[in-house]
């Protein structure tokens, strides 16, 4: 009896630390967590090298030798920020500045997550807009909403898969950076075509949460 209890003792000991109890369908091999992270990258627009910043997060569903994130992803341009400097075009005084941002859901798959250095494949499917704008003389109407007459905006559609690599600082904290394929559809402002704004680019994430 002492035997089979101490034998009994180690295989408890022995099971993975992975394993996740139920109240209902006893113990499961998948684990569910979440992250948050601010990212920073860079990227060329229309031949033209500009530097994004943005954020991302979404649930973890970890198992035995993968894990799968289901979110959200954002970012922007965040230099520069001359309407010039990106499209090449002159435009009006009403005009002169930029602003670039693209999102929405975010997929990601983790291939043996647990392991120091990993790696993902994933991609963000959504929509960008471009608008505009002269910062210095933006006027508002009653409402309290941007004059359409002082700006210019337009949206698309994107989709940018990713390629990155991950390194598990602590429990709580991964450090990962990726490669990216940013692609456009429905871009129709003057100096930038879907052609311009899709690219490759590349960006560094810091992310926190429960790995």
């Amino acid at each position: 009896m002492i035997f089979a209890q101490e034998n009994t003792e180690k295989d408890e000991e022995a099971k993975p630390q992975y394993l996740t109890k139920t109240l209902i369908g006893g113990t499961s091999n998948l684990t569910f967590s979440g992250y948050g992270a601010p990212t920073v990258g860079f990227s060329r627009i229309n031949g033209n090298w500009v530097t994004t910043a943005g954020g991302r997060g979404g649930v973890i569903i970890n198992g035995i030798n993968h894990g799968i994130v289901l979110g959200f992803a954002g970012e922007g341009v965040a230099y520069p920020n001359g309407s010039k400097t990106i499209t090449g075009e002159t435009f009006d005084e009403s005009q002169e500045n930029i602003e670039i941002g693209w999102g929405g859901l975010l997929i990601e798959y983790h291939f043996m997550p647990r392991s120091l250095i990993h790696f993902s494949i994933g991609t963000t499917i959504g929509a960008g807009g471009i608008t505009l704008y002269d910062r210095n003389s933006v006027s508002y109407n009653e409402e309290g909403e941007v004059d359409e007459e002082d700006y210019y905006s337009d949206s698309f559609f994107v989709a940018q898969p990713e390629i990155a690599m991950y390194l598990n600082v602590t429990k709580f904290f991964r450090l990962g950076a990726a490669a990216t394929y940013r692609y456009a559809y429905g871009l129709d402002t003057e100096g930038i075509s879907n052609t311009d704004f899709s690219n490759f680019g590349g960006k560094v994430m810091f992310q926190f949460g429960w790995f």
